[in-house]
């Protein structure tokens, strides 16, 4: 067995292109060993700015050897007076066959072949320039050949134990050698084995192993704010970020002028965050030091070098926002609300102060319709003044801030003394941005969340925008999976469909494209609970139609999930009998009263107990209490099995027909308080 080790080296790398190298890399060889039956152990991949490369360990020199039998010709025209004829010889030709080895059987030639058994490296060297080729990323170079790859190639090693599988990709030929570190190791390395390639690489100023050099560059980081009398503030985004743009992991710190340290602090955060990709140093009261700590691909002996430009540039960008701050400041946060009517919110569809407006109708009908538990005179204060850094220079004027929409209102609230419980429901109203993102801790917050979101939603009609799956430029899918986020969040109790039809009338959308957005709700809602919830798709399949609130529905389906691991057998046995109901009761047009005197002993006994559990059933449904309910109505599947063995519903006498149509409709009628059980998979 022998070490495999491929090297793509290239022009720097995009961060995010690195990782997705790493994974296409990685995937192309595990199939690549997978379906030439080639023996290997762990493959490890991993990259630089300059090198996506992956090491897989133990690859045997040979394929394995596979028998297997294959069919030939039939008989009646292999052979004639018993001769072989061109069919049969041409298949013992083609498989390099006698005749001694084959069997005849069935009416067919039958014959036991081996196949694998090349070797490993012709093998390699015949695929490495697809594999190399093949791996596709969201942006691609044309540099060679019309060929696409993320930036150009300029070298390729490939070593299996100490022999170089040689071939060609992007114009570029295999050899043993890579390169060192532009700067501290710029030259040719020769690799001798797989083994050495990380160490010798290490002497020429390169840290291979991506995690090896984030683990380096966060100790070195701890270390050195500690020198500074402080932390440096935890950003694992950033540090996967900046371990992406180095190969050499050195740190360094700089200083900027206490006096920027009078501008919220977030601002500060951002100003080295954004730009610069420079960590704040955090002292112990939890305020920004004026320190922060970057990380260089360079040598720590060089830091008095590069130190003075990276401070100039920070200060500059502290420089333009505290000149935005302080003409933000002239302006008292409830006067900006006022000049809302000059930014647009949506074309065609009205400005921010407009939005505002309407999401305080949208409140009120909320708030009076479905007596959600907040707090409603500050979700309205919090309302009034939620988007007016759309107004201020800083967001509207300073690029780098503009992610901090939404915390720059809450600072400046803060500045303006409003009271602290609006400020905070500010600060979290966007929450959350993106999948995963934290939620509001308050329902104040959330629910001015689900009411943007929901005018956002609805202003898309107003424009003639067509919901799609495929396209979203205008981030509705993010947006209704955030109202969801928000809803499952808090508990929040309200049919969602009703809130769309209320914003609709209030925004003045067309009525008649309400389905449109509702569908487009629907489906991603199954995928949530699906993909996110990880609830079986036939599950919520049977719970999705029951009703428009969210977290009740979503509840429902978690807890028959959850039953269906428990007591499989009894819920299947359900879901055949109710798919039995509804294929007797499909062309039934008039359901008619029960008339118990027509019942025979079965059908007594199943009435006589669903009447018995029907006041509990629905006790439960409106309490919620759904494990209760699904246990409770479980009673019943022995009755129903018994029903559908001895009774006949399709007889002949039409009253008789009618009141078994009748007994099974009411009995459908209480498991559909839960859901359509009929849609559970068997």
């Amino acid at each position: 067995m022998r070490d495999f080790l491929l090297e793509i080296g290239t022009e720097e790398l995009p961060v995010w292109a690195q990782s997705t190298g790493e994974k296409e890399l990685f995937n192309a060889l595990f199939n690549f060993f997978k379906e030439n039956h080639i023996k290997h152990g762990k493959i490890k991949v991993s990259s630089t700015p300059r090198r996506i490369f992956a090491h897989v360990l133990d690859v045997k020199e040979k394929q394995d050897v596979k028998e297997k039998i294959i069919k030939g010709p039939p008989l009646k025209i292999a052979y004639k007076d018993g001769k072989p004829q061109p069919p049969l010889l041409g298949f013992l030709k083609q498989r390099r066959l006698t005749e001694d080895g084959i069997e005849k059987r069935d009416g067919y030639i039958f014959a036991k072949v081996k196949e694998g058994g090349k070797d490993t490296a012709s093998l390699l060297k015949t695929s490495l320039p697809s594999i190399i080729e093949g791996i596709k990323f969201r942006k691609s170079m044309r540099w060679y050949d019309k060929k696409a790859f993320v930036r150009p190639v300029r070298w390729i090693l490939a070593l299996f134990g100490e022999d170089v599988i040689e071939f060609e990709a992007f114009g570029t030929k295999s050899s043993n050698t890579t390169r060192g570190h532009r700067f501290l190791g710029n030259r040719e390395i020769t690799i001798s084995v797989p083994s050495e390639y990380e160490s010798k690489l290490k002497e020429n100023g390169v840290i291979a192993d991506r995690e090896q050099r984030m683990a380096i560059l966060k100790e070195k980081m701890e270390k050195l704010s500690k020198s500074l009398s402080g932390t440096v503030e935890e950003d694992p985004e950033l540090l996967s970020e900046v371990t992406g743009l180095v190969e050499w992991p050195g740190v360094l710190y700089g200083s900027f002028d206490k006096r920027f340290l009078n501008l919220p602090h977030i601002v500060i955060k951002a100003a080295m965050k954004q730009h610069q990709r420079y960590f704040p140093v955090i002292g112990e009261s939890g305020d920004v030091l004026p320190y922060f700590i970057s990380a260089i691909n360079n040598d720590e002996k060089f830091a008095s070098l590069i130190r003075p430009g990276m401070e100039k540039v920070l200060t500059s960008r502290l420089e333009d926002a505290e000149f935005y701050f302080k003409e933000d400041m002239k302006i008292h946060p409830r006067d900006r609300a006022l000049m809302l009517k000059d930014i647009v919110w949506m074309e065609h569809v009205g400005s921010m102060k407009d939005k505002i407006d309407y999401a305080l109708l949208l409140l009120d009908y909320i708030m009076e319709k479905y007596r959600v538990d907040v707090d409603k005179d500050l979700v309205k204060e919090a309302i009034l003044l939620a988007k007016i850094d759309l107004t201020t220079q800083m967001i509207r004027d300073g690029k780098e801030f503009t992610k901090l929409e939404g915390e720059i209102a809450a600072e400046y609230a803060k500045k303006a003394n409003i009271d602290e419980r609006v400020v905070e429901i500010i600060r979290e109203h966007n929450l959350p941005r993106r999948y995963k993102d934290n939620i509001p801790k308050t329902k104040e917050a959330s629910m001015i969340g689900i009411i943007f979101r929901a005018l956002d939603l609805v202003a898309l009609l107003k424009t003639g925008y067509d919901f799609s799956s495929s396209k979203d430029p205008y981030g509705a899918r993010r947006n209704v999976y955030a109202i969801f986020d928000l809803i499952v969040g808090h508990a929040f109790h309200f049919f969602l469909d009703d809130v769309y039809k209320k914003a609709i009338s209030i925004v003045g959308a067309r009525e008649d494209k309400f389905d449109l957005l509702w569908e487009y709700t629907k489906d991603r809602f199954f995928n949530f609970l699906e993909e996110r919830e990880k609830i079986r798709y036939d599950i919520v399949d049977t719970i999705i139609e029951v009703n428009t609130d969210i977290y009740d529905v979503r509840e429902r389906a978690l807890c028959l999930n959850k039953i269906m691991k428990i007591k499989p057998e009894i819920f299947e046995r359900i879901a055949i009998s109710l798919k039995r109901v509804n294929n007797i009761l499909r062309d039934v047009k008039e359901i008619k009263g029960i008339k118990k005197e027509l019942f025979t002993e079965h059908e007594l006994n199943l009435y006589n107990a669903a009447k018995a559990i029907e006041p509990d059933l629905k006790n439960l449904i409106q309490k919620r209490a759904y494990d209760a309910f699904l246990n409770k109505i479980s009673q019943l599947a022995p009755l129903i099995d018994s029903f559908f063995d001895n009774v006949f519903v399709m007889v002949e006498d039409e009253e008789l027909r009618n009141n078994r149509f009748s007994l099974l409709s009411y009995i459908r009628s209480l498991f559909n308080l839960y859901g359509d059980f009929s849609k559970i998979v068997v």
